[in-house]
């Protein structure tokens, strides 16, 4: 995996995002893919996906399965956002992330 520095110099001076292969395994990231198939069959229906272009967006992944927590609670996710804004950031504004993979509180 590669380093938090370059991880994060890529966000700041590159692309602006990166790719962690190594966050889910085979069985987790079939298992996100296919929550986000079928969140997209039941909300577009219901005007809940916004469509731009060639994209497809489903908002509030976060608290539409305990995948998507998982993502976010990845110790190596973590580090990435803590060296970017801070590590009080998250107490500051009332939401704690737990890295022990349980769940998201405010």
């Amino acid at each position: 995996m590669k380093d938090v520095v370059g991880l994060v110099d890529e966000i700041i001076a590159g692309k602006g995002y990166v790719l962690i292969p190594e966050l889910l395994s085979p069985t987790e990231a079939q298992e996100a893919r296919s929550l986000v198939l079928e969140l997209a069959e039941k909300e577009k229906p219901l005007g809940k996906v916004l469509l731009d272009d060639q994209r497809e967006r489903i908002y509030g992944l976060l608290y539409k399965g305990k995948i998507f927590e998982l993502m976010v609670q990845h110790p190596t996710v973590i580090e990435v956002i803590e060296t970017i804004v801070g590590k009080d950031m998250f107490k500051e504004s009332g939401q704690e992330i737990g890295t022990d993979k349980t769940s998201l509180s405010s």
